[in-house]
């Protein structure tokens, strides 16, 4: 099925009584063994996948945030709200296709890259390979119901997208370590705790604060209504500012003047960007995933900044140079041997017979198109 078809699916979902009675959808290929309770639906009887669904459930991160994140990334996916969806409490679910069907041995290493594209979000069930998701319109709540599109290339092509995966693993204590590792190197969250203004810290990476503006606030409020998201934390690709209160549209550049910052740690996520480092995150963007990782975090201790902010720099530098047009071809090695160019021809020639049915008038142009695309400078 082409993923027109799926997205057009997606937008033009009927509606339906309740949740229970909405359709369910599964980009995997599912064997002929039942459980004893006749399912088939179930981990030990899955063939292939075609394309990994995330779910999303904190309530936090609105649908144009996260189609922000996915078109920052540059990848093909498509975002549809759930039947508990709110604008107030956001709920949605993530479908990405694939260029070609998977095992269910790359699966979770699938998800882990698309996890990392939304900064640690997705729920623990998304990396469960025989998982399922209902998708539809609830009677009361179409109104909320959303779909966005994003364009670009297939999860599974962008290799470079494994430097920043985040695994199932990562959501326990190891995530717990690498959101405070995030707070520990935000400049933000030190002024704060300078000025004592941090109440707590939140399980998102974020922190509670005591207002800036309180002297603003129409209610007194309590723990909870202010928050501070560093970068790369609670869904954010940059510092955020959260406040529930009159001052929840002030801007960034206001809540960092009140508490006595400029606006630049904000706006490059966090970290100064110089020309210095912004001339070796050019360079980095260059190396071939394998490559970066085995640097990154020496880099980022010799620049001054965190592996965090660092992997984001040359994911947008990367995507810079995809949206610039600009195309790297690896060097060829020639062929050690003396090629008969008549003999090649021909075994092209048979090959490509093999797959295409083509006039006898046409078959002396069918050797032309790979021979001259090869001989290009």
């Amino acid at each position: 099925m082409p993923w027109s078809t799926v997205v057009d699916g997606f937008r033009n979902v009927k509606e339906f009584p309740s949740k229970s009675e909405c359709l369910l959808i599964s980009f995997a290929t599912f064997g002929e063994k039942r459980t004893e309770a006749g399912s088939l639906r179930h981990d030990a009887n899955l063939i292939e996948h075609h394309g990994i669904l995330g779910d999303y459930d904190g309530e936090a991160v609105s649908v144009s945030e996260a189609t922000e994140m996915l078109a920052d990334a540059g990848i093909t996916a498509v975002i549809y709200t759930s039947p508990s969806h709110t604008p107030e409490k956001p709920r949605w679910r993530v479908a990405a296709p694939l260029s070609k069907a998977y095992p269910t041995s790359d699966y979770a290493r699938l998800v882990a890259r698309l996890n990392g594209v939304l900064h640690g979000i997705l729920a623990p069930e998304s990396f469960r390979p025989s998982q399922s998701y209902y998708f539809g319109r609830v009677n009361g709540a179409t109104k909320h119901y959303q779909v966005q599109e994003v364009r670009g290339a297939f999860l599974d092509l962008r290799a470079d997208l494994d430097a920043s995966a985040i695994e199932q693993e990562q959501a326990g204590t190891t995530r717990a370590a690498r959101l405070e590792q995030i707070r520990s190197d935000d400049p933000v969250i030190a002024r704060l705790a300078e000025l004592g203004m941090v109440l707590r810290q939140r399980a998102d990476g974020g922190v509670d604060i005591t207002c800036p503006f309180s002297a603003d606030h129409t209610t007194q409020g309590g723990k909870g209504d202010t928050t501070y998201f560093a970068a790369n934390t609670g869904g954010f690709k940059h510092g955020r500012f959260v406040c529930l209160h009159r001052c929840k549209d002030r801007p960034n550049e206001d809540f960092l003047e009140a508490i006595g910052l400029t606006t630049k740690p904000i706006e490059s996520g966090n970290e100064q960007v110089t020309p210095d480092t912004k001339e070796m995150v050019e360079k980095l963007a260059k190396l071939k995933p394998i490559e970066y990782d085995k640097q990154r975090k020496e880099v980022a201790a010799n620049l001054g900044v965190s592996v965090t902010a660092l992997d984001a720099e040359v994911r947008a530098a990367r995507s810079s140079d995809r949206s610039a047009g600009t195309i790297e071809f690896e060097a060829v090695e020639p062929w050690p041997e003396e090629v008969n160019g008549e003999e090649l021809l021909d075994e092209v020639s048979a090959l490509i017979l093999r797959y295409l049915v083509i006039p006898d008038n046409s078959r002396q142009h069918r050797n032309l198109c790979p021979a001259s695309v090869r001989s290009l400078p």
